[in-house]
């Protein structure tokens, strides 16, 4: 088997397709990477906007999709698609990640892969923004790489922070923001759980 990140989730996939499937590839989808792993080696393959991908049935190789390029389409007739051939040049933005197979050396791979979609934005701020964060300071500390932090949002003073467990195993976590310790979990629309923040 192998995993690739879904919508909210990392999923687990076998790489052999049952009997009846009868078409000679096996493509998938993914968002920002797709990882095969074996006794002390793992891969993880990032991807920008790259979300077809496809693993041999022993898990010997990795593919992505570059470019799905037709001539012509329909079953009703020959119809053709001259600018769905893709001509002319393309870049791809991929990333490439060995490690060692263990699970926090995977995490990792997988995390760098999602931050590496959003762009870093860099310039230079006006001297008289003093601001409460030390140069060397951290916005949100998250305390494991199990979690995805999918977004954050401010609700009156208080700071919201929605992300999912990459594996679905139960993990201790804390989750920081500007040294304080997250004190209440929420629902998906907001509301509170009555459960209390243990770190589990």
């Amino acid at each position: 088997s192998h995993t690739a990140e879904s919508i909210f989730e990392v999923v687990t996939r076998q790489n052999a397709v049952g009997p009846n499937w009868k078409n000679p590839t096996n493509p998938q989808h993914q968002q920002a990477f797709a990882s095969v792993v074996d006794a002390g080696r793992g891969l993880v393959v990032g991807n920008i906007g790259l979300n077809e991908y496809e693993v041999g049935k022993k898990g010997g190789y990795l593919a992505v999709t570059l470019l799905r390029c037709v001539g012509e389409m329909g079953d009703w007739g020959y119809f053709e698609t001259h600018d769905s051939q893709c001509l002319g040049a393309f870049t791809a933005d991929l990333s490439i990640a060995f490690t060692d197979g263990s699970q926090r050396e995977q995490l990792l791979a997988q995390q760098a892969a999602r931050a590496a979609q959003i762009p870093v934005i860099s310039g230079a701020v006006d001297s008289q923004q003093v601001g409460k964060q030390k140069p060397s300071g951290t916005y949100l500390t998250v305390s494991d790489p199990i979690f995805a932090v999918t977004a954050t949002k401010m609700a009156g003073q208080q700071l919201i922070v929605r992300g999912y467990n990459m594996t679905g195993q139960k993990t201790p976590l804390a989750v920081k923001h500007d040294g304080f310790v997250a004190d209440q979990l929420l629902d998906l629309v907001d509301q509170p759980l009555k459960q209390p923040v243990t770190g589990e």
